[in-house]
């Protein structure tokens, strides 16, 4: 597999992102975000105004100004929605929980924009229960990312020979962490 490194030119990158939170009470916060993404290659640095790209196997594409090519790893829309709970102890302990919904929409790994480099839009869940001690310098976490343990990607590419085929990258099953912060001084 030989890999090239080439400056494609000038791309546009413009975007909005939108938050809101909503206070329901005291101890229960909903927040939203949405962020929605445009790219565009604007220049092309070669003599023809055109870029060849081959994986192999006849995975041959030619990337021109007029080809609509999206930029590797740029979802057009990556949207979230959250709640926060807390709940207070006797000690005025505080304990916090957070659930976060987190979508991506599909995106391509390569700026050739094979379909085999296509990642599949995402859905993912992740929980944190939090333990913050009344008046303490420390807070202790316990969580979960991808709690549904869904198999998505997150890299792929097509490879020539000699072992020629599609190459996908998944990202981590269920995973649960304990965390330990202290903050040493302000």
């Amino acid at each position: 597999n030989v890999s090239t490194i080439l400056n494609i030119g000038d791309s546009e990158i413009s975007g909005i992102e939108l938050e809101a939170n909503y206070l329901v009470n005291d101890n229960f916060r909903l927040d939203a975000s949405v962020g929605l993404l445009d790219t565009e290659i604007k220049t092309i640095n070669s003599a023809n105004g055109e870029v060849l790209f081959n994986a192999g196997n006849n995975l041959q594409k030619t990337i021109t100004l007029d080809s609509g090519v999206d930029l590797p790893h740029a979802p057009e829309l990556q949207a979230n929605l959250g709640a926060n709970y807390s709940f207070y102890l006797g000690n005025g302990a505080e304990i916090r929980n957070r659930i976060d919904l987190f979508y991506e929409a599909d995106q391509y790994a390569s700026l050739a924009n094979y379909n085999s480099d296509l990642i599949p839009s995402t859905t993912r869940l992740n929980y944190v229960l939090t333990y913050f001690p009344q008046n303490a310098p420390w807070e202790v976490t316990l969580g979960a990312r991808n709690l549904t343990d869904e198999d998505y990607i997150v890299n792929s590419t097509a490879t020539a020979s000699p072992r020629a085929g599609i190459y996908q990258v998944f990202a981590r099953g269920r995973e649960a962490y304990l965390q330990f912060k202290y903050n040493f001084g302000e």
